[in-house]
């Protein structure tokens, strides 16, 4: 096997592996913090404080990753750093002592993503392969995490489930493989005057980057806002059992591994505009259902068209950042991003939050619709997309 094809590879297993300690325990955790007495305010306040914890370390991290360009090093250090510090945050019961952990935890754990992205839309680059088939295997590792590990687990431990010693030890496991990774290689295309001050002063002059961060913020950042309550949404509010959380999470994901590793295609076929429209249109949809229906396989039908959202909120928005950004601060470009992501996940959180106790889980996706419909006034609008 060349050398390109092995990294290819084992990218696509490090995806892999650092999406199922995400679908671990993502989709239970609220249900986690609403069983151990945290009332919505407090879930979204600790969600709040964690994004906005995460935001004030991004920019560091990217900025450390641009100078260096060590890639795999920064991604090892973080994900082993999210497995130790989730170990201390599997212990507190208290609210206090959750949030103050789970600080620490979002400083870790938020960017992970942002450098592997950066990471392996380079080198997907340079190798001639498609980023999107690496992101599907992401999709199909937080399918595993969630449904075959996450619904086993929580279903025979309840709250006292090791979801944290299994996301441990495959932190272990993704430094190991890492190793086998070559990093791409970087043109000295600026001079070492750049800095992470000159980077974001150029970043917020860049006008298509800043396009597609409020664009993001009204359709792929308020779908993952939404999914966090969902297992409130069905548990509570629905009255099903624990393992209907697994079941909309494989309706959900399982469709969504084919979509975004076809994901290239169909923008080759229809554009990223035409694209982006019917992730926004199918987002409507499927909240609207969401918000009418009390059965279970409804819900889940409603759920498939997840995937097309996912697909350009990793395929369309990364490849964009890519295309509009110099190489030179693309891990600080991704990282900034990922900043934007937790400012909108902690607004959107708490605000959340409030409606979650206030009014109910139905007016969280009520909430959604109207967010989504200015994104599909935004694309409409738009001349910014090339096609």
């Amino acid at each position: 096997m060349k050398k390109g094809n092995l990294g290819f590879t084992i990218l696509c297993i490090c995806y892999l592996l650092f999406f199922l300690t995400m679908g671990v325990y993502t989709p239970y955790l609220n249900l986690y913090y609403e069983r151990v007495g945290l009332t919505g305010s407090q879930m979204g306040t600790i969600s709040s404080a964690g994004y906005i914890a995460a935001m004030l370390f991004s920019p560091l991290w990217g900025a450390i990753t641009d100078k260096t360009h060590k890639y795999k090093a920064m991604a090892s250090f973080l994900i082993l750093a999210t497995g130790i510090t989730g170990l201390i945050w599997q212990r507190q019961t208290e609210f206090l002592w959750i949030f103050a952990a789970s600080l620490f935890l979002s400083v870790f754990r938020s960017n992970i993503g942002n450098v592997l992205d950066a990471f392996c839309v380079e080198y997907s680059k340079q190798n001639n392969k498609e980023f999107s088939t690496i992101r599907s295997m992401g999709s199909l590792g937080y399918l595993a995490g969630s449904f075959i590990v996450g619904n086993f687990m929580f279903e025979v431990f309840h709250i006292q489930g090791p979801y944290m010693q299994v996301l441990f030890g495959i932190a272990l496991l993704f430094v190991c493989l890492m190793l086998f990774v070559k990093e791409p290689e970087f043109s000295n295309e600026v001079s070492k005057d750049h800095n992470l001050k000159s980077n974001m002063k150029e970043l917020l002059h860049n006008h298509d980057y800043i396009f597609i961060l409020f664009l993001s913020f009204f359709s792929m950042m308020i779908l993952d806002s939404t999914n966090n309550y969902i297992g409130n949404h069905l548990i509570m509010t629905m009255g099903l059992e624990d393992n209907a959380i697994g079941i909309v999470t494989c309706a959900m994901v399982l469709p969504e591994i084919f979509i975004i590793m076809n994901f290239h295609k169909l923008i080759k076929k229809f554009g990223t505009r035409k694209t982006y429209l019917i992730a926004i249109v199918t987002q409507i949809i499927r909240c609207a259902i969401y918000t009418m229906t009390s059965n279970l396989y409804v819900f889940m039908i409603a759920s498939v068209v997840h995937g097309f959202m996912v697909g350009c909120g990793t395929v369309c928005i990364v490849s964009y950042i890519h295309k509009k950004v110099p190489t030179y601060m693309l891990a600080t470009a991704m990282t900034i991003y990922g900043g934007f992501t937790v400012v909108g996940y902690a607004l959107q959180s708490q605000l959340f939050g409030i409606i979650y106790q206030l009014f109910g889980s139905h007016m969280i996706f009520i909430t959604t619709i109207i967010f989504t419909v200015i994104a599909l006034f935004m694309v409409l609008k738009t001349k910014r997309f090339d096609d």
